[in-house]
């Protein structure tokens, strides 16, 4: 495994990586690598530093545990996650847990349910007390003049989070941001959440 990291590692930091062979690398060292991150060779704090922060490999690697020999996963995924926000609003708001999303653009909505979502569908363990709001485990949003920084540094959890600011989306893991969407992305920073979640096991 050593071997096939220092390879990605030499064919990613090339000015411009080929995509291709990256990919094949990845697809024939799938399941050894899953062994890999999954074993205790490394500690739980290093684990997302071995995970490439590409975030396409790392939807590559979502569809490669979940349904590999589908090339249209990631497509199909999407289409799901649509239809689910569609079923999920509409519950909420027949909970009342969701406002009617009158007057909201997708990005507020999109938000709205993912703050909402561990209210709806609860878990049978009870969350920790130092999370705050259940939903911090998912989802942070950040007041006007939060430093998405210092949340980094004061967050104990360590599994990825999706933080929200007025502008952009940034995408952590612990404390190290993988990458930054524009504000309207915000649908698809949560698919690139669950990514990690599966490549993070």
């Amino acid at each position: 495994m050593a071997k096939h990291y220092r390879t990605l590692q030499s064919l990613c930091k090339k000015k411009t990586p080929n995509r291709e062979s990256v990919s094949q690398l990845l697809d024939l060292k799938s399941s050894a690598r899953r062994e890999f991150i999954d074993s205790d060779s490394f500690c739980e704090e290093d684990r997302h530093k071995k995970i490439l922060e590409d975030i396409g490999h790392v939807m590559e690697e979502l569809q490669r545990i979940l349904d590999k020999n589908n090339i249209y996963y990631i497509d199909e995924l999407k289409g799901r996650w649509d239809d689910f926000c569609q079923k999920v609003q509409f519950f909420g708001v027949w909970k009342k847990l969701l406002k009617p999303p009158v007057g909201m653009d997708k990005v507020e909505q999109a938000v709205s349910i993912l703050r909402v979502l561990p209210s709806l569908f609860p878990s049978s363990s009870a969350p920790l007390k130092k999370l705050g709001h259940v939903s911090e485990a998912l989802v942070h949003v950040l007041e006007e003049k939060e430093d998405p920084n210092d949340y980094l540094k004061k967050r104990r959890l360590s599994c990825p989070v999706l933080i929200v600011s007025l502008s952009n989306c940034l995408l952590a893991v612990r404390d190290v941001p993988i990458t930054t969407l524009p504000k309207d992305k915000v649908t698809q920073g949560v698919l690139y959440l669950v990514a990690y979640y599966y490549a993070l096991h």
